[in-house]
């Protein structure tokens, strides 16, 4: 329905509108996650029922060609769902999906009376990965997040396609010696002693919103030292995101008061 307006001469429009509206801001450095933010807030005066009004009709489209036109097709799809556009299974960009189908479970690994849970599958299936990233930006839309946070090795598989889709920025958190510029670091318990993470000390200026990413939350202890870190610099702890947690081992206990949302439960 969409496609044919914009080629049927309407580019220009679409431009055109942006530019009136949003004078101060310059097409080519623009970020999809501003013109999300700039159009919900125009659309916010308008009906819920966004394709029932012919200027929220028409921005939407016009956000759809500027996110095409910067490469970056993310923030379109949770601006329909937001405003309850895609209430039609024909605006569904994909079906719900049950991520445990890609989920291996190996028995007894890496030692004896352990139940390892492998996200390689969910990796090696374009569609699963794709979906998995997608419900973690959704959950990040309406949070304000400047960067994302994301623990080696795993949180950087999940971290960083969620951080290009928001069109934001990824600070890597490592283990000691791994980062080569001046860190700080925070200690966390593990089952058989402590262990250390590291972040560059200037990854986060104060008051910047963080969403952290990692793949699994199991005792927590990584996710603490990570929020101890953010927080070290000022940075403001938005949420946390996790593909797996490991109920049992109540890891969010460690997470305390902080927001957070986890894909699938074991």
């Amino acid at each position: 329905m969409l496609l044919p307006w914009l080629q049927s001469g309407h580019r220009n429009q679409a431009i055109i509108l942006f530019e009136n509206l949003f004078k101060p801001r310059q097409l080519p450095s623009a970020t999809s996650k501003q013109y999300f933010e700039l159009t919900s807030s125009v659309l916010s005066t308008t009906s819920k029922h966004c394709f029932e009004q012919p200027t929220a009709n028409f921005l939407v489209c016009s956000l759809i060609f500027i996110e095409y036109q910067l490469g970056n097709i993310g923030y379109t799809f949770f601006f329909w769902r937001k405003y309850g556009i895609i209430e039609s299974k024909n605006f569904e960009r994909k079906k719900k999906m049950n991520l445990k189908d890609y989920i291996a479970t190996i028995e007894n690994y890496p030692k004896e009376g352990i139940t390892f849970r492998d996200i390689s599958p969910l990796m090696a299936d374009g569609n699963a990965y794709s979906y998995a990233v997608r419900e973690i930006v959704q959950y990040a839309t309406d949070k304000k997040i400047d960067m994302i946070v994301g623990p080696e090795a795993r949180g950087f598989i999940v971290g960083c396609p969620v951080a290009f889709e928001l069109g934001i920025g990824f600070a890597p958190v490592r283990k000691p010696g791994k980062l080569p510029r001046e860190v700080i670091s925070a200690d966390y318990e593990k089952e058989y002693g402590v262990d250390t993470l590291t972040m560059h000390a200037d990854a986060i200026k104060p008051g910047q919103r963080v969403l952290i990413v990692d793949d699994l939350l199991a005792t927590g202890g990584t996710v603490k030292a990570t929020i101890e870190m953010i927080e070290k610099l000022g940075g403001v702890v938005a949420g946390c995101a996790f593909l797996v947690e490991l109920d049992e081992l109540n890891g969010r206990e460690k997470i305390g008061d902080y927001d957070y949302k986890v894909l699938m439960h074991y």
